[in-house]
């Protein structure tokens, strides 16, 4: 979803987003490849930190679930 997220919302038609999974012995590979800005070199890294994100409060840290409205 981060990778989706980061595609420029203006041209939707020139996105580009694959996901691809395959088995390598006792392994799963999964790899994302995006044609987005890309990560700058200072944010790399932290980018396995848990709970990490550049986007605003309460949006990102939700562990894959989609964002809840909160009254």
């Amino acid at each position: 979803m981060n990778a989706a997220h980061a595609l420029a919302a203006g041209n939707p038609k020139r996105n580009r987003l694959y996901v691809r999974s395959y088995d390598e012995g006792e392994r799963v590979v999964i790899e994302v490849e995006d044609n987005g800005p890309g990560i700058p070199p200072e944010i790399m890294p932290r980018i396995f930190e848990s709970f990490f994100t550049t986007k605003p409060p309460g949006v990102g840290t939700d562990w894959g679930c989609p964002s809840r409205a909160t009254s």
